[in-house]
């Protein structure tokens, strides 16, 4: 059969009626060309700058790539890094505490310094205050009020080596390498003083807290938990050794990531191990990933982990996975051993060089990737590991496992007696301002099943509330703050509380300060240095409704009902004063990332604001949202929303970085005919989102295709066949990537084949399309004899799922649509299925994957 020529802009009309008009096997002609990227016959290598994998059998992006941004030497040698608004400070050895203005990443510029006398080698910072380990002093104490001029102003002896000390409320935890951990109290920080130890942990070289445990990396130990609930008598309750030497920790929710390593020659082995911490008496590795380097510190945003290794620089890990898969390193100078993770942006101090500035990631206008409905309305949110916990204001706490942020799940609820507002989760435990019921506490060890244990009642309205070391605040309307001990969360009980002039509605704790939120009446500062005798000792007003408050190094960014995001210097928190802001029509709270603010605006949605500069507040884009947006939180390359009656909202704020001119893969001419070829049908087996073209002219022309099954006609049509690919990033953990590409092409009549050329065997054809939602077609040929045959759907588990047609047929080709139903016609799950041909002497089968 011969197609009548016709204009090009008519082919597609008339090919699209005949193909209706005639029966499968004497339609014109069709061929088909199968690429499984295992080799690189086809591959045209001038124009492919994506990968072409011939050993995994897959077309996908270039690895990501660490990107060094700047880089600043110091003058003694960087062994940690740690960041406060605009500030980075560096343990820098012999030469004590260096200050960098890292207002511009690429640029970081020296500040001051101040020497300690002795050889500094870890810090933590609380407000205007840095703590230092000192390999000769033991802690000492600096103010870093004035980055300028820093200045020593307390110091305490340990008993060993201090490798490595965390804060949290009125305590110094340190590592003291050869004694153990040292608890220190630091609640006034010019008299430090030690007030407990444990022993046991001998090797303690890094250390991270949560709650009232510290985790330590014990480098021949392993993985050791101590409480600290008594300061005093600090008690290890859990351990779990490592192979190898643990020389790093970091804690994210419920799990541990410890790094380390063992020498050898001519390469040291090294790993990154996963812990299971719900249960701290008995942490369990999960997950483990090894490679070659020295690792010696680790940072976690909840998808990624970030390791300073001091022979392979910087490495990321995928931790979507039960064992991290190595992303991609970064070679720097010679010995990176610390790093502090600051948005999209990563700080190293190199023992031999000073601070490199690593981008990790790139800024993105803010856009809606996922949604999850929560019974009542979403108000208060905080986040841990995999998990966001929400006061959903009439229904309790409710769980959302954020495991896949474009897909949120509520995972577990637990209802609480009255109006749930603000949320704070630390260690296994969430603390919820419970709206005429005070404080209330949620156990949280299995996420999926969140048990109500605990409540202390509040004279008046809890609003918020924040947990820090052994306190936890509450804002608590017309009675101000209110200060509860929750050392034993089953038990919390009164500390202390000062009224404030105002509703208090908001509150962050930054050092020995609590800055409360106190509608129409500004932000106040209260002093709880002694929270049994919390002190009201500045303020600051707002033009309206001071609603959100966090503290950042000398920086207050209050989100303000009325005026938007408010920015106030409390470089002297008794003295306040604003310095800048950004207009939005509203203001309920903020969050800070990096050097980006981002604000829920009521209705108005989310705002984004470049807050490098605090007194020039730049804007940076904004999401909508479905109804108001109150509470928000950060979590990896997302902030999430809480929008009252609509739920959560996981809006994408970064993205993983890739260079975008690298993402095309084009073929080699795969058909020649000596006919035009006039459309196309296309299959694929892929992941995310590739954008595919199809030239039937070698590539002079191209016409988008679909892979859905659909026949495209070609604006073109030609007589050489070549495809492209371009794949796409459209979201964070994005992997576009394909394994199979099929193409069916129609010809004109010239080539329509001759008697001889029909079916000679039995033959089953691959699906089209595949992937497929929720119908198929499957076509087969039967040699000339004709006879029996049977073509059946079975699962993976080889359950028998439908039988299409069994029995004689005639000899040609045809063609069977499956709908995705079982024999008695229920839609059946998503997931992979089997399509098998069986007749006398022959049997096939094809891998089919319905996606809903």
């Amino acid at each position: 059969m011969t197609l009548i020529r016709r204009p090009r802009n008519e082919i597609a009309l008339v090919l699209a009626a005949l193909l209706c008009a005639i029966p499968f096997g004497a339609r014109a002609w069709e061929g088909s060309y199968t690429e499984s990227f295992d080799s690189k016959q086809f591959c045209d290598l001038v124009h492919t700058s994506a990968v072409w994998d011939t050993v995994q059998g897959e077309i996908r992006l270039p690895d990501f790539e660490l990107v060094l941004q700047g880089e600043c030497d110091t003058p003694g040698s960087a062994q940690d890094v740690a960041i406060a608004g605009n500030c980075a400070f560096v343990a820098d050895g012999m030469a004590g505490l260096q200050a960098l203005d890292v207002t511009q990443p690429k640029s970081p510029t020296p500040l001051g310094g101040v020497s300690t006398g002795g050889n500094v080698f870890g810090l933590d910072l609380r407000g205007d205050v840095a703590y230092l380990s000192d390999l000769d002093l033991g802690l000492v104490v600096v103010d870093v009020s004035d980055p300028e001029t820093l200045a020593v102003v307390g110091q305490t002896a340990t008993y060993a080596t201090p490798r490595d000390v965390i804060v949290r409320g009125d305590y110094a935890y340190v590592a003291d390498y050869g004694s153990g951990v040292t608890v220190i109290d630091v609640s006034d920080p010019a008299a430090p003083s030690v007030v407990g130890f444990e022993t046991d942990c001998q090797e303690a070289y890094s250390l991270d807290a949560a709650g009232s445990l510290v985790f330590v990396a014990g480098r021949s130990l392993g993985l050791q938990i101590v409480d600290v609930s008594d300061p005093a008598a600090p008690t290890i309750v859990g351990e779990c050794a490592t192979p190898e030497e643990a020389y790093g920790v970091s804690v994210y929710g419920d799990r541990a990531y410890v790094v380390g390593f063992e020498s050898g020659w001519p390469k040291p082995q090294c790993f990154l191990e996963v812990f299971d911490i719900s249960n701290p008496a008995r942490p369990t590795s999960v997950g483990r990933s090894e490679s070659v380097g020295y690792p010696y510190e680790v940072a976690v945003d909840g998808i990624h982990a970030y390791v300073a290794d001091a022979l392979a620089g910087v490495k990321t890990y995928d931790l979507s996975a039960p064992d991290p898969e190595l992303e991609s390193s970064l070679t720097l100078p010679p010995w990176p051993v610390g790093l502090e993770l600051w948005g999209a942006h990563v700080f190293v101090a190199d023992s031999s060089y000073g601070v490199a500035v690593v981008s990790v990631a790139e800024e993105t206008t803010p856009h809606r990737d996922g949604d999850v409905d929560t019974p009542s309305g979403a108000f208060g949110i905080d986040s841990s590991g995999d998990y966001v916990f929400v006061g959903d204001q009439q229904s309790g706490l409710q769980v959302i496992d954020m495991s896949d942020p474009s897909n949120p799940v509520v995972a577990g609820s637990t209802s609480l007696p009255g109006r749930a507002y603000g949320v704070a989760v630390e260690g296994n435990y969430v603390y919820v301002a419970n709206a005429g019921f005070g404080l209330q506490i949620v156990d949280v060890t299995d996420p999926t099943s969140p048990m109500h244990v605990s409540g202390a009642d509040s004279p008046n309205f809890a609003y918020d509330v924040v947990v820090d070391g052994r306190h936890a605040y509450v804002a608590d309307g017309n009675s101000g703050l209110q200060v509860y001990d929750v050392s034993d969360p089953l038990a919390p009980a009164f500390a202390g509380s000062v009224d404030t002039p105002g509703t208090a509605y908001a509150v962050f704790v930054s050092g020995d300060y609590v800055y409360v939120g106190d509608r129409f009446e500004g932000m106040k500062v209260v002093d709880v240095s002694d929270p049994a005798q919390p002190v009201l000792v500045g303020g600051c007003d707002v033009p309206y409704d001071a609603r959100g408050i966090v503290v950042e190094g000398d920086y207050a960014f209050v989100a303000d009902a009325g005026s938007g995001l408010l920015v106030i210097d409390v470089s002297d928190p008794t003295d306040p004063f604003y310095v800048g802001g950004y207009g939005t029509s509203g203001g309920d709270d903020v969050v800070l990332t990096g050097d980006r603010a981002f604000l829920t605006a009521g209705f108005n949605g989310v705002f984004a604001v470049d807050v490098g500069d605090p007194t020039a507040l730049v804007p940076a884009g904004s999401a909508a949202t479905d109804d108001w947006a109150y509470g928000i939180v950060a979590r990896g390359d997302y902030v999430i929303v809480a929008a009252n009656a609509a739920g959560l909202h996981t809006i994408q704020v970064y993205q993983r970085k890739f260079e975008s001119v690298r993402n095309v893969v084009q073929s080699l001419p795969v058909v020649e005919t000596q006919s035009g070829i006039l459309s196309v049908v296309l299959a694929t087996t892929q992941s995310d989102s590739i954008h595919w073209d199809v030239s039937g002219d070698g590539g002079l022309h191209w016409t988008h295709v679909e892979p859905n099954g659909s026949e495209f006609a070609l604006a073109h049509p030609g007589s050489s066949l070549v495809w492209r690919g371009l794949l796409r990033y459209d979201r964070a953990m994005a992997s576009p990537s394909c394994s199979q590409l099929e193409i069916t092409y129609y010809t004109e009549g010239t080539d329509v084949p001759s008697d001889d050329s029909a079916p000679r065997s039995f033959s089953l054809r691959q699906n089209v399309p595949n992937p497929f939602n929720p119908t198929t077609r499957i076509a087969y040929e039967v040699p000339p004899a004709g006879g029996k045959m049977a073509i059946r759907i079975y699962d993976v588990s080889g359950r028998l799922v439908r039988t299409l047609v069994e029995g004689d047929r005639p000899p040609g080709r045809g063609e069977l649509v499956w709908d995705g139903r079982d024999e008695t016609g229920r839609p059946v799950a998503s997931g992979v299925y089997l399509c098998r041909m069986d007749a006398p002497g022959f049997s096939e089968r094809r891998r089919m994957v319905l996606i809903k």
